[in-house]
């Protein structure tokens, strides 16, 4: 497993510089022209983000024919399948550990910068959300394809309950 890990973050560490070029103008319009509890969603939405990164490994795969190579390798599929549970999972806490972090930073160069008291309620969330997404697309992904699970259909049954049951939790519903 540590091998298709090691392979997926070299996809990703390829791709991630798309992710920096959205992430730094976020972070600086939200420091300094919007309120400061806006940055306070920072958690989640760096998980999500990430998320996003390592669902396009599954593009990735998909392109380079990776499913027919990868059944030549004495890996079982549980496997390769459970690598891409673990590789979402490492994808979102490392999002949501960059926005606390970036949070942090934005108390040392905004003095006046409170950190929000919804601010523990966001980073659930920013966990929660992502990962009961990916919880429902993993599935979709291996069952129908990347290519399938983009249309609209699919990003409605994989995203829509995790926002429903986050905000849920978030205002105990």
């Amino acid at each position: 497993m540590k091998g298709l890990l090691l392979k997926d973050y070299y996809l990703i560490k390829s791709s991630v510089w798309m992710m920096v070029i959205i992430i730094i103008p976020l972070t600086l319009l939200q420091l300094f022209l919007f309120k400061a509890v806006l940055l306070s969603v920072t958690p989640l939405l760096f998980a999500i983000l990430f998320y996003l990164l390592a669902n396009n490994t599954f593009s990735i795969d998909d392109s380079s024919k990776w499913n027919k190579i990868s059944a030549t390798f004495p890996v079982s599929p549980k496997i390769l399948v459970g690598e891409k549970y673990v590789l979402h999972l490492l994808s979102i806490l490392f999002g949501t550990v960059l926005g606390i972090l970036t949070n942090y930073i934005g108390t040392i160069v905004k003095p006046d910068f409170q950190i929000s008291t919804y601010f523990n309620q966001v980073v659930i969330l920013g966990i929660i959300m992502p990962l009961l997404a990916g919880t429902i697309n993993l599935p979709l992904c291996y069952l129908f394809g990347k290519s399938a699970t983009l249309s609209p259909v699919f990003l409605i049954l994989s995203y829509v309950p995790a926002a429903v049951i986050g905000f849920a939790i978030r205002n105990r519903i």
